[in-house]
C-alpha cells in the first residue's frame, strides 16, 4: 500500500460511520394518525368497505376537498405542523386524530349518499323549458303585467 492510499482512506475529514439519510417513515406525534391508519380501523370497525383502497386514502390527501376538506396536516421530524406539504422540509401527511378522520368520513357518505337524489331532481327539470311565470323583465314584474303608455 502506498503512503498516498494510506491518506485517503486515514481523512479525517470522512466520517468513520455511514451517514444515513432521513426517510419519511419517522414517527408522527402522539395521537396523530396516518392515512392508512386511519384507513385500516375504518375497515376493521366496518364504516368502511374492505373495498376502499390504501390508495384512495392518498388521494384525500392530495386533494382533500373544498367544503368539508380530509382534515390532513404535514407533520415534520421534530413535530411542527404545516397545513401544506413543505417542499424545504420532509414531511408526512397525518389526520390529527382517528376520530377526526372518523367523523369526516362519515360526513363523506352520508352527503354522499344524498347527492343522487338532488341529482334525479335536478335531471327531471329541463333547464331549457322555461314557463310564463319565471320569466321576468328588468323591473320585476312578470312578463304579461305591464301597464302600455296612453
Amino acid at each position: 500500500m502506498s503512503e498516498k492510499t494510506a491518506e485517503k482512506t486515514a481523512d479525517p475529514q470522512v466520517p468513520a460511520t455511514p451517514i444515513t439519510p432521513k426517510t419519511a417513515r419517522f414517527a408522527l406525534p402522539d395521537g396523530v394518525v396516518t392515512p392508512i391508519q386511519l384507513r385500516n380501523h375504518l375497515v376493521k370497525e366496518r364504516i368502511a368497505a374492505e373495498t376502499l383502497k390504501p390508495q384512495q386514502m392518498y388521494a384525500y390527501v392530495k386533494a382533500p376537498g373544498k367544503t368539508d376538506p380530509f382534515p390532513v396536516k404535514w407533520y415534520d421530524e421534530d413535530g411542527n405542523v404545516y397545513d401544506k406539504a413543505q417542499a424545504d422540509v420532509l414531511t408526512r401527511p397525518g389526520v390529527a386524530s382517528m376520530q377526526e378522520g372518523v367523523d369526516w368520513y362519515i360526513r363523506r357518505n352520508t352527503a354522499k349518499a344524498a347527492a343522487p337524489a338532488t341529482a334525479e331532481v335536478a335531471a327531471d327539470t329541463d333547464p331549457d323549458e322555461s314557463t310564463a311565470d319565471d320569466v321576468t323583465d328588468e323591473a320585476g314584474d312578470e312578463e304579461g303585467d305591464f301597464d302600455e303608455a296612453e
